[in-house]
């Protein structure tokens, strides 16, 4: 069987089982499902918890439901728990200490392709994709403020200003011309007021929306701009 991250597994557990675990490991259990998933999975990755540690949160039912998933049968906790913890790859590497750039930065998200989560929206996949991004580099802060008068807040800004990222979710910009235009608005404000050359758009959706033709005409027209973009498979 293919290895899966911790975040894929976690996926596949219910909301309230999430919120149960979280609670039990002393953290906050409120926030959408992505937030819960995220805030579990980011506390055990920087904390270097064993992934056996993180599934020891959840009741043998919990885990019961989800190895069945995985085509793994046992009543035991313990067993459960070795057989889940066996199918998950290692922990990503330690956070970048030096300089990055924006190759480096691209390659990161790109890493991330294939990743099982259940995303309904932007915001949903900010959280996402802001989570991730924390666990390789530093001081990464959301909704940061750009400079100008019109009041803008990008997606996610690492490390003061180097770097910026505008996230978009697929299906709503195939679904909504306003929220296209929107998106080649704000990559051209980001652009000239802060982030020129250091600024990647990352369109994160299910892979069969990759090929839709308005998310490649956006491509073109963002490179246009000189604004980078990649599209981020998300299932």
């Amino acid at each position: 069987m293919a290895h899966i991250t911790l975040g894929d597994l976690l996926n596949s557990f219910s909301t309230q089982d999430l919120a149960k675990a979280l609670v039990r490991a002393g953290l906050t259990g409120g926030g959408s499902r992505i937030e819960r998933i995220e805030r579990l999975r980011a506390a055990a990755v920087r904390q270097q918890v064993p992934v056996s540690h993180v599934l020891e949160y959840f009741s043998a039912e919990a885990l019961r439901s989800v190895a069945l998933r995985y085509g793994f049968r046992a009543s035991a906790k313990a067993e459960l728990i070795r057989a889940l913890s066996g199918i998950v790859a290692s922990a990503p590497a330690e956070q970048s200490a030096g300089p990055i750039t924006l190759d480096h930065l691209r390659s990161y998200v790109q890493s991330l392709n294939g990743a099982r989560r259940r995303l309904r929206s932007e915001s949903e996949a900010e959280v996402f994709l802001a989570s991730a991004l924390a666990d390789r580099f530093e001081q990464v802060r959301t909704q940061a403020p750009v400079p100008g008068h019109f009041g803008h807040r990008i997606d996610i800004d690492i490390q003061n200003g180097r770097f910026g990222v505008e996230v978009k979710f697929a299906p709503a910009l195939v679904e909504s011309s306003s929220e296209a235009y929107r998106l080649l608005g704000q990559a051209f404000y980001y652009h000239r007021r802060r982030y020129a050359g250091r600024l990647l758009v990352v369109i994160v959706g299910p892979t069969p929306l990759a090929a839709h033709p308005i998310i490649a005409e956006l491509a073109d027209l963002l490179g246009a701009l000189g604004v980078a973009s990649l599209y981020l498979n998300v299932d």
